[in-house]
């Protein structure tokens, strides 16, 4: 049993924040937080007459999943702050956006090819997932069931 209570969401992202803050401090920059839990910007940093602005995100190392920026985050110039789960801290300047695709799929529902952004995603829409689950479950209504003693 974990002495440390399991944190929740918010409280994880605040930590990261706090991590990437004392992170940047020690390597000589001056660390002002957003206020907000909203915006494209998480912390503003300034070093000498230089202004750094990023989006802290929680990654994985191995294998390494950075989450893509927003077009607004590109355009605003601001750069991911990577925090690993051991508390390490990286900046990250070009992650590719948007996501690129996994490869093709072929819808399940209605047979089309599609870009995959995902593994487990196998419908070229909503709206063909909400089908082939409509479908399924009337199919399961009518399936017929072997006696007990087979």
């Amino acid at each position: 049993m974990s002495v440390t209570p399991k944190l929740l969401r918010k409280h994880q992202g605040d930590r990261n924040e706090l991590l990437a803050t004392v992170w940047l401090m020690d390597r000589g920059f001056e660390v002002y937080r957003n206020v907000s839990s909203r915006g494209p910007v998480d912390l503003v940093a300034l070093k000498g007459f230089e202004v750094y602005k990023f989006d802290v995100k929680k990654c994985r190392r191995f294998p390494r999943m950075v989450p893509p920026r927003t077009d607004e985050q590109i355009a605003l110039g601001v750069k991911t702050l990577a925090v690993y789960d051991d508390g390490h801290c990286e900046i990250i300047d070009a992650v590719p956006n948007p996501v690129p695709p996994l490869g093709y799929g072929w819808c399940k529902c209605c047979a089309q090819k599609f870009e995959k952004r995902g593994r487990r995603i196998t419908f070229c829409s909503s709206e063909c997932s909400q089908t082939f689950h409509i479908r399924e479950n009337n199919r399961a209504d009518f399936s017929i069931v072997a006696p007990k003693d087979f």
